[in-house]
């Protein structure tokens, strides 16, 4: 029987909802959501695909200070206002930093997953090469900071303004759920 009327058509060129559409490892979405670029210079960027109609999200704060009673409120105040779930990169111990930074960054991280519990939102881990594929790989850069300057660049592409470097990762995660609907698969750490 063919479809009549107007419906938008998902991965594999199925209507969003279809059953078969639904068995990759995205989901169709159609909720508020937020994506979260841990550390110190991180952002969490918010919004709505707003029915398909949203291209970019419609906020982007810079991550509050998580070793403070009034950051980790700033934090639930940010993600709490209509958030169905985050979004966050599933971050690991990098080379050439010290135990002392990496402890108190997993502090960080902790906190934010306590956070998104205390307030019952569904906190989603993804592995940066799911959401850094389009931009390009790691190994093309010579070093890490060039490669940051590469993905502030597409971040400036994409919101149509220069953005700070910390704010470009989050943006870029939010684009990434938006394009690719919610990630079905979380890591455990």
């Amino acid at each position: 029987m063919p479809a009549t009327g107007f419906f938008l058509l998902g991965r594999d060129n199925l209507p969003f909802g279809a059953s078969e559409a639904n068995t990759g490892l995205f989901t169709p979405i159609s909720m508020n959501f937020a994506a979260i670029d841990f550390g110190k210079h991180g952002a969490i960027a918010v919004g709505s695909d707003e029915d398909g109609l949203a291209s970019r999200p419609s906020r982007i704060f810079p991550m509050p200070d998580l070793s403070s009673r009034e950051g980790l409120a700033m934090l639930a105040k940010f993600i709490v206002s209509d958030t169905d779930f985050v979004v966050a990169e599933a971050v690991s111990a990098m080379p050439g930093q010290g135990v002392t930074s990496m402890f108190n960054f997993g502090r960080g991280v902790g906190r934010v997953e306590g956070v998104m519990a205390a307030i019952g939102i569904e906190l989603i881990l993804i592995r940066p090469v799911e959401w850094t594929v389009r931009y390009g790989k790691r190994k093309d850069h010579e070093t890490l900071l060039l490669w940051k300057k590469h993905l502030q660049e597409e971040a400036g592409k994409y919101l149509g303004n220069p953005v700070p470097s910390g704010h470009a990762d989050a943006a870029l995660i939010w684009r990434h759920v938006l394009e690719n609907g919610r990630p079905k698969k979380t890591i455990k750490l």
